[in-house]
């Protein structure tokens, strides 16, 4: 399956898959895969990699083995609010002329910041291969913008990239916002992300990974109390190993929630949405997540005892009492801590969150252990 850059990503649907070989779509894409080696392989920086290292036309190119079950992660990200950062930018001009210079001006320092923050992207994913942390194939970079030149950016990667890339592009965006022209400060944005086997159908996980971004949307508007707080970027994945049926709501209610003893009501065995910057007395964060995930992979207490952290993901189903029973059977003080968390969480697996909700904060953290590669120490 062919992959095609689209620069102009003002409207989701303009991500195309090309499987013809006109020459006319042939041009297209070859210009627009000059375009994205500019983006990725800056004359400045990395010379030398432009021709060390190819951009993949293929999704099997993105990261597939051999005789190896592979995922590729689509990558949807979304500003917040953006319109209505526009229209409030354009009431403040005084006359028609003022109005256009000022909406080319926010317009492209958007476009600019996105750029920059697919290039961090990019390089990012050049030192993992550098430093011989990640094996790609064929020297083809586990990682493929689709459409990008706004605050809608598309990108499809290797399945296990696709989580710390989208952490990445939201950190670096933010960071390149800080100096738009309307003085408002930095954008946030919210991601999607869809992790699925290669030749599952594109424009079906694209529109997951859609789907997914408007989660996030909706949790943030909620917690910020319908934007009356300061917006925030956010990240929801769902991994997919089969086939979906239904909506991420369905799939979420079918899959994700359980009745556990201690309540009268079925509880959330995930805590996605989540934050993707950590935040003061808020422990449903990236920073938290992430230090979970790494704990279960190299702490003394869980390194190479995939059996005793797949029995914990079942005993986690089971409720408050069977974790803390599971703890002590394992003469574990506690599970992995997340900061600002309740320490109740890390000796029961589950914690209170807003409105007497029971989340469960370590399922996702279990279920996510094969996809979750570091970009950095």
């Amino acid at each position: 399956m062919a992959l095609v850059p689209v620069t102009q990503a003002f409207s989701p649907f303009v991500v195309h898959l090309y499987g013809g070989t006109s020459v006319k779509k042939l041009d297209k894409v070859n210009d627009a895969n000059g375009e994205l080696r500019k983006i990725l392989f800056d004359d400045r920086k990395l010379r030398r990699h432009s021709e060390q290292y190819d951009i993949p036309l293929d999704v099997d190119d993105l990261g597939r083995s051999e005789n190896e079950s592979s995922y590729i992660a689509v990558v949807h990200i979304d500003g917040n609010r953006m319109g209505k950062r526009f229209e409030d930018y354009g009431k403040s001009q005084s006359d028609n002329r003022e109005f256009i210079m000022a909406m080319r001006k926010l317009s492209w320092g958007v476009s600019e910041a996105s750029s920059q923050a697919l290039e961090a992207v990019g390089h990012a994913v050049i030192k993992l291969v550098d430093e011989e942390k990640f094996e790609i194939k064929n020297n083809y970079l586990p990682f493929r913008p689709i459409v990008y030149g706004g605050d809608d950016v598309t990108f499809v990667c290797d399945g296990r990239l696709g989580l710390s890339l989208a952490v990445k592009f939201l950190e670096k965006f933010e960071e390149f916002t800080q100096d738009l022209p309307d003085g408002e400060g930095k954008a946030t944005a919210c991601a999607g992300i869809a992790i699925v086997k290669t030749h599952y159908p594109f424009s079906r996980a694209y529109a997951l990974s859609e789907a997914l971004c408007t989660q996030a949307k909706q949790w943030m508007k909620q917690e910020t109390q319908n934007y009356e707080k300061p917006l925030f970027s956010a990240l929801d994945w769902h991994i997919a190993a089969s086939g979906l049926l239904g909506s991420i709501g369905e799939i979420r209610d079918r899959e994700y929630r359980v009745q556990i003893p201690e309540l009268d009501k079925p509880a959330s065995l995930t805590m996605r949405p989540m934050r993707s910057h950590p935040y003061k007395n808020e422990w449903r964060t990236w920073a938290g997540f992430s230090k979970a995930v790494n704990d279960f992979k190299t702490h003394e207490d869980w390194k190479d005892r995939r059996n005793k952290i797949m029995a914990l993901r079942e005993v986690l189903r089971q409720g408050k009492k069977a974790t803390a029973q599971f703890r002590q059977a394992y003469c574990l003080e506690r599970l992995p801590v997340f900061p600002e968390a309740n320490p109740n969480l890390s000796k029961e697996g589950w914690c209170t969150y807003g409105e007497n909700k029971e989340i469960c904060g370590y399922f996702d953290a279990i279920e996510a252990m094969n996809f979750y590669t570091p970009l950095e120490e």
